[in-house]
């Protein structure tokens, strides 16, 4: 009786190890930084010209990054191949300071001279409220150095938007930085 009893608890704890064993790894967790040059671009701009980061990024890469469901950081994003580019959307939001971008096509070749356009939002204590780049006047997102790039999953890139508005006020966005990874749209390992 207590031999049957063995070797049923043995073939139970091989079944749930075998079980266990072939379960696909769980999904990495998203990360990203950015950083925004907020600017007074129009005479309608009351708020004063200021930086905002989340995390620590520059153009050539991210010292520190924020983790989604770390220290009330979230950061949920998707980064997927569509044709020769790649569509983007995504928000990186910490401390009350929350960055979104739409970008449909961006192309690895994308540069200052040749950017693909799309959407931003920005919020921060200095602004307490949304600022999106209008339909007429969309964001400009480009790679300026080596290291930034799109990949499935990942994107680090560039990007400034002539305007940015509240619907009282415009403003702009210049030499902003975001960079996302394990996104959905990585290629699984």
């Amino acid at each position: 009786m207590r031999v049957h009893l063995l070797l049923a608890s043995g073939v139970f704890a091989l079944t749930s190890y075998v079980a266990v064993g072939c379960a696909s790894p769980p999904a990495p967790i998203p990360t990203g930084a950015w950083s925004v040059q907020f600017v007074r671009s129009d005479p309608t701009c009351v708020i004063n010209n200021h930086n905002t980061t989340v995390g620590m990024v520059d153009a050539t890469g991210a010292t520190q990054v924020v983790t989604d469901g770390v220290k009330g950081a979230e950061v949920i994003c998707s980064v997927l191949k569509t044709g020769n580019g790649f569509n983007i959307d995504g928000h990186v939001l910490n401390g009350g300071s929350n960055l979104s971008i739409q970008v449909n096509g961006l192309t690895p070749g994308a540069t200052t001279m040749a950017p693909v356009q799309g959407i931003a939002s920005y919020i921060s204590s200095a602004t307490q409220n949304v600022f999106t780049s209008p339909a007429s006047k969309l964001c400009n997102f480009y790679f300026t150095d080596p290291k930034q790039t799109v990949t499935p999953g990942n994107v680090f890139v560039s990007f400034d938007c002539p305007e940015v508005d509240n619907g009282m006020q415009k403003c702009g966005i210049s030499a902003g930085i975001i960079k996302m990874s394990n996104c959905d749209g990585a290629v699984a390992m």
